[in-house]
């Protein structure tokens, strides 16, 4: 493609087969001829003054001779059955979309029918003709999208240009029962209550400052949109005003998502044909965008004109911005809903890492000023023991050199971690219960509270009949619910498979990591000291590949697997696909963590005694022991894969965009085209595509989950998720108002199936901390041992590290210590089953304590508050008054005038 960019000629005419006569591709300077018109070449306007609500763009070959015979052949095949696949099969596909938009048949049939009428002279005829023609008006008035097709300055990118007049807004308005501000009823309603305690501690500027914006409430009252009922409606007689862009947005990508492209067969058979999202999997077109309003940087010459990329881009995106709050608002109605609740939510969640990551920094603060002092540090840094090697062939070592490893593990192994797991899980619940109140207030202020049961049906959904709503009695499509199950089973059976595979690839890298371990030990002295690091590394691009070629194979299965489960509504989709690939992801994630921190080093046995794993030895803790090597585990993945990613985020669409724009421009020059002038929608096309939500949702919950499921190794983590997502909210806003194109708008009322999977979570990190204090962490041997022996840790590292049996021969076992309570003999000592018994006490005590306390303060914490419960009371008393009154007015105009005589 890039040869074809730079060797292309002069751009020509171009003309494409249809289904009457060709049309020829006009570009900019045939469409934008006059004064007037060319002031609308930079903005957002048609050729004839119309708001662009939509850009549909797609590509032609850049050779002339592949174009050429591409459109010969789209001009040979037209009226034959063709594969959907087939290049040719996209032009007819485009044609009968773009058709079904602008009732392009509708007005053909209109016109039919009014030549019908002028010869008819059956007077039956004529009234079922006259409400034929009726009927046909109504739809063209009411769902006609204008379109103007526009070919590229580069010659092979086509644009498709649509407006939604105002009346097809207003339909599609009711029919996805949008809530929009009433006009007040004239009564007098009483105040409302005065924020809670809750509200005023969560106001207060130092927890405010990342999330909360000064919005004052207008006292307004929203309603369901009804047609009938329009005049009760805040600015509908102001079309422009009436509608915000998000929700222009919003009810524009409804109708291209309501679309077929194909016409439906009496069988059914090609049902699934519909949809712009289809169309773009497809290929058929390119891309699918609204415009943005404005520059993100260079304020609007006239300024009545929309500015809101503007605005976000100088107060929110920009990086001066990130102690400055967010405005919510603004964002929920340029981007919708569902971007502004991503946003919401991770403001929130790092305003709640603040007196987390204060009380970890403490537990650290006094980890590091107390590591010096240990009695048993004292103790291992005057040892002259020789130490066991860490496999049978690895050499011997002196414990003293272990010294600075083992002080300085004290600093994220000592009794404070007890109280800081603890206090996470404490913290975790209280975050999520203050999120359910968070996100009522703002969905109630959102107008979004009843979103999911009054969402429309996904376009993309295939029923098999009709039957009975229980509450409105009206025939609505359902699929069977227990063919749904049956495919649900199905999946799930797929969804173990594919979790079985990634474990045992992750039991297959740690034998590949023993095997060449053993092996290098075995072949050369010299690389004794580098085979752990050399087999670390191997192990890990290993890992590394397995990984992606399994994520790359599971995204797409679970993607087709949750597509055949056919599920109604669009939230229950994105659910469905969320749960399974968050679950595969998490799997990848923190599956070595997992290893290193209830595995690594349980099973390695002891000198002449080694555990194996498919007659392989073992792998062994390191010198230092494997809390201290969780512990740079988790800080290399948190700090290097979030600064990883942040800068893949900025740099990458950059540099993407950089590109493309060279070489647009480089051929618009070998064309002879003015490259000063290049239109928005050009500009907007050599954006990244948005990607959606899904992995920044995903992004944030696996740093949660690193947050609490190992927080007990690492508490500095909540410091490092708040320092990363003060810097993640600036990048994810100048990403999405400067880099990528802008998404369509869409509506939630929540997080959906995030919070589900938070909260599982948070219920899964009561017991990984408790196993991690536990098991790696020397927390509770050092407890037992300091009460056995007179509250001393006197003597711990002689009792810690076990004499070898093997006390004759030659090797790295022989006369040496090992770690372990075990006698001479090697067997296990009296001091070994009592921690063992102080271990599964700890893990039973503490996991009941904390789930206790987490469950009490749950039912404490109402989900919804008493201000957000009135206010909605409040309005729903107003709705209905407003309505009424306007019922109240119809019957009276319709009331019949009754004469009495006298």
């Amino acid at each position: 493609e890039k040869r074809a960019w730079m060797a292309a000629a002069a751009i020509e005419e171009i003309e494409l087969p249809t289904r009457g006569e060709p049309v020829r591709l006009q570009q900019y300077q045939d469409l934008y001829t006059t004064e007037e018109q060319k002031e609308y070449i930079g903005g957002n306007r048609l050729s004839t003054g119309e708001m662009i609500d939509a850009i549909l763009a797609w590509k032609l070959p850049a050779k002339k001779e592949e174009r050429d015979k591409l459109l010969q052949e789209v001009a040979k095949k037209r009226g034959l059955p063709i594969d959907e696949e087939a290049p040719e099969a996209h032009f007819y596909f485009r044609e009968f979309y773009e058709s079904m938009l602008t009732n392009k048949y509708v007005q053909e049939n209109l016109a039919e029918a009014k030549a019908e009428l002028d010869r008819c002279h059956d007077a039956t005829r004529k009234v079922e003709l006259a409400e034929n023609i009726e009927t046909m008006r109504k739809k063209i008035a009411s769902s006609t999208l204008k379109l103007e097709t526009e070919l590229g300055q580069d010659g092979m990118t086509v644009f498709v240009k649509i407006h939604a007049p105002f009346e097809t807004l207003c339909n599609a308005a009711e029919e996805v029962r949008l809530v929009l501000p009433l006009k007040p009823s004239g009564k007098v309603l009483p105040p409302a209550m005065a924020p809670s305690l809750e509200q005023r501690i969560l106001s207060l500027p130092l927890l405010r400052r990342l999330v909360v914006e000064d919005v004052p409430d207008d006292g307004t009252y929203c309603g369901e949109f009804k047609m009938a009922h329009r005049d009760r409606f805040v600015n509908f007689d102001t079309p422009e005003l009436f509608f915000s862009p998000a929700h222009r947005s919003m009810l524009v990508f409804r109708i291209l998502q309501a679309t077929r492209y194909e016409r439906l067969e009496t069988d059914g058979s090609n049902s699934e044909r519909i949809g712009i999202n289809r169309m773009l999997r497809k290929g058929m077109y390119a891309a699918a965008y609204p415009l943005h309003d404005s520059s993100a940087t260079k304020a609007p010459a006239n300024k009545a004109a929309p500015q809101e990329r503007y605005l976000l881009g100088t107060t929110w995106a920009a990086w001066r911005c990130w102690p400055k709050t967010q405005p919510l608002m603004r964002i929920r109605d340029y981007f919708g809903e569902k971007v502004a609740f991503y946003f919401l939510w991770l403001g929130f969640y790092t305003r709640m890492l603040i007196p987390a990551s204060i009380v970890g920094l403490g537990i650290f603060l006094y980890g590091l000023g107390t590591f010096k002092s240990q009695d048993d540090a004292a103790e291992l840094c005057n040892s002259n023991a020789v130490i066991c090697g860490l496999c049978s062939t690895c050499k011997q070592w002196i414990l003293k050199t272990a010294c600075s490893a083992y002080e300085f593990g004290w600093v994220f192994d000592n009794g404070g971690t007890v109280f800081f797991s603890f206090f996470m899980a404490l913290w975790a619940t209280f975050f999520l219960e203050f999120w359910k109140r968070e996100t009522a207030t703002k969905a109630y202020e959102w107008d979004v509270s009843d979103f999911e049961e009054t969402e429309p049906l996904r376009p993309e959904f295939r029923a098999r009949g009709t039957r009975a709503d229980p509450v409105t009695q009206e025939l609505v499509p359902f699929f069977p619910t227990g063919v749904r199950r049956r495919r649900f089973a199905a999946s799930v059976l797929v969804i173990l498979l594919m979790l079985t595979l990634v474990i045992w690839a992750v039991i297959a890298v740690i034998v590949f990591r023993l095997a060449v371990q053993v092996a290098l030990y075995n072949r050369d002295e010299s690389l004794h000291n580098s085979a752990a690091a050399i087999t670390s590394a191997l192990a890990a691009v290993l890992n590394l590949i397995t990984i992606v070629i399994l994520n790359m194979i599971y995204n797409k299965l679970a993607s087709v697997l949750t597509e055949w489960e056919n599920y109604e509504k669009q939230t229950e989709y994105e659910q469905a696909l969320s749960l399974k690939v968050s679950l595969f992801q998490f799997v990848n994630s923190y599956a070595s963590i997992f290893y290193i921190a209830f595995f690594k080093g349980q099973f390695v046995g002891r000198p002449g005694a080694r555990g194996t794993l498919f007659g392989l030895q073992q792998e062994d803790c390191p010198q230092y022991g494997c809390m201290l090597e969780l512990t740079i585990q988790l800080a290399i993945i948190m700090v290097g894969k979030q600064a990883i990613g942040n800068m893949t985020e900025l740099v990458i669409p950059w540099i993407k965009e950089t590109i493309q724009t060279r070489f647009m421009l480089k051929r618009m020059d070998k064309a002879g085209k003015d490259k000063k002038i290049v239109t928005r929608w050009e500009r907007h096309f050599l954006m990244e595509p948005y990607g959606g939500q899904f992995a920044e949702y995903l992004e944030m919950v696996i740093q949660f989950g690193f947050v609490t499921l190992f927080v007990a190794a690492f508490p500095l983590a909540p410091l490092c998720a708040l320092v990363n997502n003060i810097l993640e909210i600036r990048l994810d806003a100048n990403k999405l108002v400067h880099r990528i194109r802008r998404p369509f708008a869409e509506r939630a009322e929540d997080i959906g199936v995030w919070y589900d999977i938070l909260l599982f979570i948070s219920f899964v990190a009561v017991i990984s901390n408790a196993f991690v204090i536990a098991l790696p962490s020397a927390f509770i041997p050092k407890l037992v041992y300091y009460y056995n022996n007179g509250q001393s840790l006197t003597g711990y590292i002689g009792v810690a590290y076990s004499p070898s049996p093997l006390t004759s021969g030659s090797g790295s076992d022989v006369n040496c210590f090992y770690k372990g309570f075990r006698n001479a003999d090697g067997t296990y000592s009296r001091l070994h089953y009592e921690i063992m018994m102080a271990r599964l006490a700890f893990v039973l005590v503490f996991e009941h304590a904390v789930f206790i306390v987490k469950f009490l303060f749950a039912y404490l914490i109402p989900d919804v508050p008493k201000s957000i419960k009135l206010a909605m009371r409040r309005e729903e008393h107003e709705a209905r008054l407003a309505l009424e009154s306007v019922m109240l007015g119809a019957r009276t105009e319709n009331t019949p005038t009754i004469v009495l005589n006298q």
